[in-house]
């Protein structure tokens, strides 16, 4: 660990240049960081300028009045970056340095810890000396193991040192000179609130002075934990309620489960029902007409339950599906794209053996007059140059190919997909319509027995002449109507389902086809700018052979 201490420790005897004019990060600043030249001119070394800054792995630019993070984004292949005293105020630009795993922004004037979506790599993170006021934006950092932030404006031990709880691979912390730090026991505050740490400021933390802290705070850390447990669980369970609405969301069925397929069954004609309801119970019908009502619930629940059980089990089905086709259609990818680096390893390794040829030709050219240059050497260069060409062309052939391949074999898994996709769905829709014709049927069999008790009371009513029973066959028309209005809202419903399944069947070969068309022209895009790029360094490589255009009648 000395190493890392001796990194660390703090650039205080440095002073930053008196003039502070801001600057900016510009190609002759990396080239000067990179012991590049940025004033060359001939074409192959621009190339090789090129290659080696899209190569470097560590930049530092450190003492140049740097105020904004900028044009660093040629330089992909970085891993370790280093920007310390300068002038920084924001943490921007950073987004193309996806393999960053150290980061140095000591002593600039960042107020705010931002701008590190995307460097989940990051091992290592320096922000000592800045004007930092809270701990925040790094939970994502999950690689996280040494962060050193002293020297800040941090208040707040606790907030700040209980968030860092969130790093799991956090093992080294430097926060020493923030204001939190004047109070007493700060260092034990971290050490029972950061059991996973093993060096604080850069002293290795001893089970002897862990086990002292941890009992100091017990009470703090208890609360802390368990607030984290409870937090947990309600993260788990809205989680949870969350996945299960989508399921149930996405299987067809969710607005038919048992009571709300009656309710809604009921609800649909629901004055009509009220009034039969009443007009029966003038009649003394009202224990008849319950028992008979509650029989037909029990039915159209029972028959709702099992729509919904159908469809979640077409959605586990379906989802087994989906997986698969997905993880082939991934795999086929990979193994194009394994098969695509293994070609252009090879192109750049035959590519490297050509541009020494090249070199040693020209050196061996370099100095001649174009009436020294014999024959048998320009057909050697031209041998040469046309060797390039072609390698060029093959890799491009080879690498179109397999794209090619890669197509035609997702359209086919494409087509078993959808043919295996429609015989399920044929199969879900065909269950569904069985349940609904059994739900019709049973709302058919309740008008039968309620036409019955209906008949009977109008009769009942008719001879004593009730003049609410004037209108005659009124109880009739109302029990036909409320079954004219069960029956259509079961067709609805089941009409809604087909369209439904057709629906999500169509919007997923969509979306698919969509993907698979973007994919296949950015795809092709790259390969082109690739291939661009290779034949530009071809002409450029091929450039520094001095011209060998020698008329063969002055020969």
């Amino acid at each position: 660990m000395s190493s890392i201490s001796e990194m660390y420790q703090p650039s205080s005897k440095l002073k930053l240049p008196e003039e502070k004019s801001p600057n900016v990060i510009n190609i002759q600043i990396i080239c000067e960081a990179l012991n590049l030249n940025p004033d060359v001119i001939q074409s192959s070394k621009r190339s090789k300028r090129a290659f080696e800054i899209r190569t470097a792995q560590t930049l530092r630019i450190e003492f140049r009045r740097i105020l904004k993070i900028e044009n660093l984004q040629h330089l992909t292949s970085l891993t370790r970056l280093f920007l310390d005293n300068n002038f920084i105020e924001e943490i921007t630009g950073l987004e193309c340095l996806i393999h960053l795993t150290w980061l140095d922004l000591s002593f600039n004037c960042i107020r705010q810890i931002q701008g590190l979506n995307y460097l989940d790599k990051l091992e290592v993170l320096a922000l000592f000396g800045n004007q930092i006021t809270a701990i925040e934006n790094i939970d994502h950092l999950r690689a996280l193991k040494v962060l050193r932030i002293g020297k800040n404006q941090i208040t707040d031990r606790k907030t700040n040192i209980i968030y860092l709880r969130r790093l799991p691979a956090l093992k080294t912390l430097s926060v020493k000179d923030n204001p939190f730090c004047e109070e007493p026991h700060w260092q034990d505050f971290i050490m029972a609130m950061l059991p996973n740490l093993m060096y604080l400021e850069c002293n290795a933390i001893s089970k002897a002075k862990r086990d002292a802290a941890s009992l100091q705070h017990q009470g703090e850390v208890f609360k802390v934990k368990n607030q984290e447990d409870i937090a947990m669980t309600e993260n788990q369970k809205a989680a949870d309620k969350v996945s299960a609405e989508q399921r149930h969301k996405a299987s067809f069925v969710t607005a038919l489960r048992g009571e709300w397929l009656i309710c809604s069954i009921l609800k649909r004609n629901e004055d009509e029902e009220l009034l039969l309801a009443k007009l029966l119970g003038s009649c003394g019908q009202t224990e008849e007409l319950s028992l008979l009502a509650a029989k037909f619930r029990t039915q159209i629940v029972e028959i709702g339950d099992n729509l919904y059980n159908v469809g979640l089990e077409e959605l586990k089905t379906r989802d087994s599906e989906v997986h698969m086709f997905e993880e082939c259609v991934s795999l086929a990818r990979k193994m194009a794209q394994d098969r695509s680096i293994q070609e252009l390893e090879l192109y750049m390794a035959d590519k490297d053996k050509i541009v020494d040829e090249l070199y040693d030709l020209a050196g061996v050219l370099e100095n001649k007059e174009a009436e020294e240059i014999t024959d048998m050497q320009r057909e050697e260069a031209e041998r040469v140059r046309e060797r390039f060409s072609c390698r060029t062309r093959k890799v491009w052939d080879k690498i179109m190919s397999l794209e090619v391949i890669l197509v035609n074999q997702t359209e086919k898994v494409l087509g078993e997909f959808e043919a295996e996709m429609t015989k399920n769905l044929t199969f879900f829709i065909q269950s569904a319509k069985d349940l609904f014709t059994a739900a019709r049927d049973a709302d058919t069999r309740h008008y039968r027995r309620l036409s019955e008790l209906v008949e009977a009371s109008e009769e009942e009513q008719f001879q004593k002449e009730d003049p609410i029973f004037a209108n005659d066959h009124q109880l009739s028309q109302l029990a036909a109507t409320l079954h004219d209005g069960h029956q259509e809202f079961l067709l609805e419903e089941e009409a809604k389902l087909q369209i439904a399944v057709q629906k999500w069947k169509d919007d997923f070969l969509a979306r698919f086809m969509k993907k698979e068309r973007k994919r296949n022209r950015e795809r092709i895009l790259e390969l082109n700018h690739f291939i661009d790029t290779m034949k530009q360094e071809e002409e450029e490589e091929i450039d520094i052979l001095p011209p060998l255009q020698l008329n063969l009648e002055d020969d």
